[in-house]
């Protein structure tokens, strides 16, 4: 049996090897690799069938929700699932792009959308897709932190957290309000490796809280780990 760790502060024991399925969205999304159903159906069966227990996907990950859905949807108790909003997906003829839109209307429409294709009720945790923490501060947009929380509440996802990169991720992670941050990391990527260990050992980075938590005259809850899972690649 694969060796398994606790995600963050989530309660869920996921296995050390996680299976990110961005190379299964098909050749639309950022040069992707074209991909047939028959490929996607194997390379899903295999990830559980080795014993892989955390799917990571995202909204704009073109065809990777929908092959999920249908090929081992029916295998949900077996996998974490883990998606990402604030996404979009744009026809610009013989690709798609893939702009951001950091709005509430924009993450309701995502999560909704990501349930439909992958077959679910529920995710386990839905994440912020890399957002520049400017944006997700600002004051006249609607607080990103307030929505997922709602989408929370609703029973949509039991977790939410943010896939994030430097220099934005010391920010996010001294807000203390996720229940897991997701970070690019690898043998030829270690710039975050600071961060992560610092989030590890529940080290607070001397940024302000979360303005929603000053708001209310309170922190967000303090727990263990900050650190979800690592994976090769930028945070995309």
């Amino acid at each position: 049996m694969m060796e398994r760790r606790m995600m963050g502060r989530t309660g869920c024991e996921a296995t050390i090897l996680g299976f990110g399925d961005m190379e299964i969205r098909g050749h639309r999304i950022w040069d992707g690799w074209p991909v047939t159903d028959a490929q996607a159906e194997r390379i899903l069966g295999a990830a559980l069938d080795a014993g892989i227990n955390l799917i990571d996907t995202a909204n704009d990950y073109g065809r990777s929700e929908a092959y999920i859905g249908r090929f081992i949807g029916h295998r949900r108790d077996e996998y974490i699932q883990a998606t990402k909003c604030g996404c979009t997906v744009v026809d610009a003829g013989d690709h798609d792009d893939t702009p951001h839109v950091w709005t509430r209307d924009n993450l309701l429409r995502n999560i909704d959308e990501s349930l439909t294709r992958l077959r679910t009720d529920h995710v386990d945790v839905l994440q912020l897709h890399n957002p520049p923490v400017e944006q997700v501060e600002q004051v006249e947009q609607e607080d990103l932190v307030v929505v997922l929380q709602e989408i929370k509440a609703a029973g949509k996802t039991r977790f939410i957290g943010c896939s994030s990169t430097l220099p934005h991720l010391p920010r996010y992670i001294a807000w203390d309000v996720f229940d897991v941050v997701q970070i690019p990391y690898s043998a030829l990527e270690r710039e975050h490796e600071e961060a992560i260990a610092l989030a590890a050992r529940g080290r607070r980075y001397d940024y302000p809280q979360w303005r929603g938590a000053r708001r209310a005259g309170r922190r967000g809850a303090r727990g263990g780990g900050a650190l979800a899972g690592v994976g090769r690649g930028r945070a995309r």
